[in-house]
């Protein structure tokens, strides 16, 4: 049920929405600090701006729909020095 739930919730977000763009569809990756991948997504959509007023709330919001992006997407998490958290986004290969 909560499975559910969570992926109903991601449907409609302007995260999974261009993560499906890019990584899916285009075939590009993802990757940055919370920063960059704002600086980078932001000016692609105006309700993922709305939504995701800064780079805190877009890793806050990463870190809690993780297990259910991990469905579709491969995500690596490297954290660096003084708290940085680099992130890799590409669409998940099928297993073969």
């Amino acid at each position: 049920m909560n499975r559910e739930k969570a992926q109903f919730g991601l449907e409609d977000d302007p995260l999974y929405i261009l993560m499906r763009k890019i990584c899916i569809d285009d075939g590009d990756t993802i990757s940055g600090t919370a920063a960059e991948i704002h600086a980078r997504l932001s000016p692609l959509d105006k309700d993922f701006e709305r939504q995701h007023k800064n780079s805190i709330s877009l890793g806050k919001r990463i870190h809690n729909v993780l297990e259910e992006l991990g469905n579709e997407f491969d995500i690596k998490i490297v954290e660096g020095r003084g708290h940085t958290v680099k992130y890799t986004i590409s669409a998940r290969r099928p297993e073969e």
